[in-house]
């Protein structure tokens, strides 16, 4: 089903998904163990794992056999909110008394990444990314929706992207000095968004303000160069394409009737990511 509906409260049910995308961090940078050790400075040149795939894949001409590398990170954000709801709206129940605090919205996560790098001959690798670059979730209890907290529902609810990103790559050695890397990216995710209705019905109970479910995919494409000034200098500049994901699925909400039903296609752009990075060994 096609309505105007379709575009308009679904545009603004994922604005307030952007807003908590802001908060509680869109991008994942946990591509590795290695990397979070050093808050991921040079990640592009250093090529100390396979896990450099994940930023540049010129840097796979720095391996001379094949290398794997497999990572796993415990996220555990905390997201809190301290506040309280203020209307000026003729009639309404609520006033700057009604409280609007909640402790840690932010629920943990696991980030699993896989990558292979495989050296062809001196010229040549090829390599494969596993990995996820953009992802966020807030969940709030129901108490914050309704009840003692009725004011938060718009903002409140539960919030879920997640995205998995499969990355081919390959990589050119133009000479001692300079490299060259590209790669094919498609990524798939899934949305979820979940908003109860902040003033319920005659009896009480709190309506489905919004509810969406979906899943897509998108094409994008990363490009990369490394310097090698010496053995112990390079630099590296790489940059990933925006990409696209149409996520389809359900919708229910509260329009025209209870329990209104359509089925919608949300857009949501993953920013192109660009990073220049270096390194440098300060003793042999």
């Amino acid at each position: 089903m096609t309505t105007p509906f379709k575009r308009s409260t679904l545009a603004s049910v994922l604005a307030l998904l952007a807003t908590h995308a802001s908060a509680s961090g869109f991008q994942i940078n946990e591509h590795s163990a290695a990397g979070l050790g050093r808050a991921f400075a040079g990640e592009g040149a250093i090529a100390d794992s396979a896990a450099v795939l994940g930023r540049n894949p010129a840097a796979m001409m720095m391996f001379d056999k094949t290398a794997v590398s497999v990572a796993a990170t415990m996220v555990d954000p905390d997201y809190s909110v301290d506040g309280a709801f203020v209307t000026d709206l003729p009639g309404s129940r609520f006033d700057s008394s009604t409280p609007a605090s909640h402790g840690n919205a932010g629920p943990n996560a696991v980030i699993p990444a896989a990558y292979m790098i495989h050296p062809v001959n001196d010229q040549w690798a090829v390599g494969f990314a596993m990995m996820t670059n953009y992802g966020l979730g807030t969940r709030f209890d129901d108490s914050f929706g309704a009840g003692s907290h009725p004011a938060a529902g718009l903002l409140a609810g539960e919030t879920s992207l997640m995205s998995v990103n499969l990355n081919p790559n390959v990589a050119y050695r133009v000479n001692e000095q300079w490299s060259l890397g590209a790669g094919i990216n498609y990524t798939l995710a899934t949305g979820y968004v979940d908003r109860v209705d902040a003033n319920g019905n005659a009896n009480g109970a709190h309506n489905t303000l919004a509810n969406f479910d979906g899943a897509g995919n998108g094409w994008g494409w990363n490009l990369g160069t490394l310097l090698e000034i010496n053995q112990d200098n390079r630099l590296a500049l790489t940059y990933r394409s925006q990409i696209d994901v149409a996520l389809e699925g359900d919708y229910t909400g509260a329009v025209g009737a209870p329990g209104y039903k359509a089925e919608a296609t949300v857009d949501v752009p993953m920013p192109a990511i660009a990073e220049f990075s270096g390194y440098h060994r300060l003793t042999g």
